[in-house]
């Protein structure tokens, strides 16, 4: 590979490295939110109606609602971001990129630390070759086309966020074990509270961060070894790791097998089983493992929906190959840590970076940020390995670093084009629909896009194209019910009446076919949007809809208290019957008695009801209430409110 300069030269390609990133990201950073960027950012009026106070940053740290622990600092990144620029997609875009940028010096970092370590086990050092091979896979993994959606995808924040803590987790476990090794000072302090602290600000940005604990176990094994000076720093690493890893490891494999319904329940809205998701887990792991290597634009993309479900181990028949040559390689590596420490290093980082959101949680399938940190193990140990054998022939000496620098190229173009298909929402969806033709999200987010096109310039042609990519959608998936609202919603906006089959056919999908516990939302908004003025669908249909909902067997409790709810408000506003809308609450209630949503909404349905007496001891409740499901306290202003309606009602009731 041949001699690299000097501190200075590396530092040269690094900044190079950084700088050819942000280029290959320009052209993506004009591009608008998509997707789960509404209700986690745009639409959260816990983000948009909130200000930079303590009480209302807390508000906005328990609204997240992707994860069991809220995410709460990557929602107050989201909230600093819209204070400082407002609903700019670019400012947002920008700040996602310089995270990368950061993670990209902290992965050299990283895998400097690690070769270091590998060479000290051997008794070599860590000479400019090994940081220079640091330097290649820091650089290629900037510029990876894998990691577009990490940065360009802006609620994937919380991915990249949590990425950066688990990075500096890891570093800082190095250093302190090189000082400890040394019995140097402060080698302890960074291990026991620099470590766990980084792994527990990482979990409250996403819960993914908590895998750290076990990627540092294999760092550990793999080249550490538990090497000191000291007998006692020994014991003390193995009671530390027992702790950490072995006896939550229990727990949480104790609780499963207690709570057997737990993750059974989980599965309820999703078109898939435990098992099936399992056998196709195996497939998607080695499709995402064909992406690193060989990246094509023609498999990339936002949504990966249309990936094919495994219902057996023979179909597809690829699942009993991917089953079996996935355990092989796991099994492989698993044996071969003392003898091949970076073989090792390099399957089970990869394994384990995928261990919780590709395993037995109700999850969507395939999702590209996923390989955002587990992709760094599988880079480093290909990188090494190749250079080594490429280093053994002095005759091609420098044809590793041509090799290295080819590929770089070859990825910085790849993401260089996929940004430019995210300069615009029309250019994406568009784009993503001609790659991704049998993509029900895809499909429809086209169709919604082509929709707002027709808003803004009126051209019918778009209008007709966007009622043709929604019914096209229809034919992909026979329990979708998304399209077929905003079928009906966008034809009476038009002044048109819709097909009488398409109400007939959601109808029966909001009754009989599965409910996921996001499609609920379709049915709130549906309602604000009637409420709002905004949409002419018939209060009738509305009804039918809310109703079939309610009488869907595999609708959860949680769902058909929210639908209680909904449906309860729009008896409300729209025909002013309180007595039924104070059933559904009060049913509601039963199901989720801490949610601050649901008693205050009780509360001005019997202000409006005349109820007064009992509206007053329904605004005490509230008042008394410390902390709520949906609230991490209660939000006084709101209480405020309650208040002065209970107040006007109580003096217009005096005359």
């Amino acid at each position: 590979m041949g001699r690299v300069a000097n501190s200075k030269t590396l530092l040269c390609l690094m900044l190079f490295a950084l700088f050819i990133t942000g280029f290959a990201y320009s052209t993506g950073l004009t591009g608008g939110f998509a997707f789960d960027d509404y209700p986690n950012i745009v639409r959260n009026t816990a983000i948009t109606d909130g200000d930079m106070s303590i009480r209302s940053l807390a508000q906005v740290a328990w609204s997240g609602t992707a994860g069991p622990l809220k995410r709460p600092i990557s929602m107050l990144s989201f909230a600093l971001n819209y204070h400082l620029t407002g609903h700019s997609p670019r400012a947002f875009k920008i700040t996602n990129l310089a995270i990368h940028m950061l993670n990209g010096l902290l992965v050299f970092w990283l895998c400097v630390l690690i070769l270091r370590a590998r060479a000290e086990r051997t008794g070599e050092v860590l000479d400019r070759r090994l940081v220079a091979c640091g330097l290649v896979v820091s650089a290629i993994w900037l510029v990876h086309p894998i990691n577009l959606t990490s940065v360009l995808f802006v609620v994937q924040r919380m991915n990249s966020l949590a990425a950066t803590l688990s990075l500096l987790a890891v570093i800082a476990y190095c250093i302190g074990r090189f000082r400890i090794i040394a019995n140097e000072r402060g080698g302890n302090l960074l291990v026991y509270l620099g470590f766990p602290l980084f792994v527990a600000i990482g979990a409250l940005c996403k819960e993914n961060a908590l895998l750290t604990v076990p990627l540092i176990a294999l760092v550990e094994v793999c080249f550490f070894r538990f090497r000191s000076e000291k007998q006692i720093d020994r014991y003390g690493l193995l009671g530390f790791f027992a702790v950490s890893l072995v006896i939550p490891g229990l727990i949480v494999c104790g609780y499963l097998l207690i709570q057997e319904d737990y993750l059974i329940a989980g599965y309820a809205g999703r078109p898939f089983t435990l098992i099936e998701r399992l056998l196709t887990e195996s497939r998607v792991i080695w499709f995402y493992v064909s992406m690193l290597l060989l990246p094509q634009l023609s498999q990339m993309g936002l949504f990966h929906d249309d990936f094919i479900v495994s219902v057996s181990l023979f179909e597809p028949n690829k699942t009993l190959i991917a089953v079996l040559t996935l355990i092989a390689f796991v099994v492989s590596a698993v044996a071969s840590i003392r003898r091949y420490p970076l073989f090792a290093f390099a399957i089970l980082w990869f394994a384990i970076g995928h261990s919780l959101e590709s395993t037995v949680i109700p999850l969507e399938l395939v999702h590209e940020h996923r390989n955002y940190l587990p992709s760094i193990g599988l880079l480093l140990g290909i990188t090494v390995a190749g250079f080594e054998f490429l280093d053994k022939a002095a005759s091609v000496r420098w044809f590793s670093m041509a090799l290295a620098g080819g590929l770089f190229l070859v990825f910085t173009t790849i993401t260089f084009l996929r940004a430019g298909d995210w300069s615009d929402p029309i250019t994406l969806a568009t784009v993503e629909a001609e790659r991704n033709p049998d993509s029900l999200r895809t499909i429809y987010e086209l169709g919604r896009v082509r929709y707002g096109a027709y808003l803004m310039h009126g051209d019918d042609r778009d209008f007709r194209e966007s009622l043709a990519l929604l019914e096209r959608t229809l034919e992909l998936d026979p329990n979708t019910k998304r399209p077929l609202v905003e079928l009906m919603r966008v034809t009476y906006l038009h002044g048109e009446e819709p097909k009488p089959e398409w109400k007939r056919e959601l109808i029966r999908r909001y009754s009989e076919t599965l409910l996921h516990h996001s499609e609920w939302t379709d049915l709130n908004n549906l309602v604000k949007c009637h409420a709002g003025k905004d949409c002419a669908f018939p209060r009738e249909a509305i009804i039918e809809l809310l109703t079939a909902a309610l009488s869907n067997p595999t609708a959860s409790q949680h769902d058909r208290a929210q639908l209680m709810v909904i449906l309860g408000i729009f008896y409300v506003n729209e025909f002013h019957e309180y007595v039924p809308a104070l059933a559904l609450l009060e049913d509601a209630l039963k199901i989720r008695p801490r949610d601050f949503g649901f008693n205050e909404a009780r509360a001005e349905v019997l202000i409006l009801a005349g109820n007064l007496h009992e509206a007053e001891r329904a605004i005490g409740y509230i008042e008394s209430g410390t902390t709520w499901d949906d609230f991490i306290f209660t939000p006084p202003e709101r209480v405020s409110v309650l208040k002065r309606k209970l107040r006007e009602a109580q003096a217009l009731n005096d005359r």
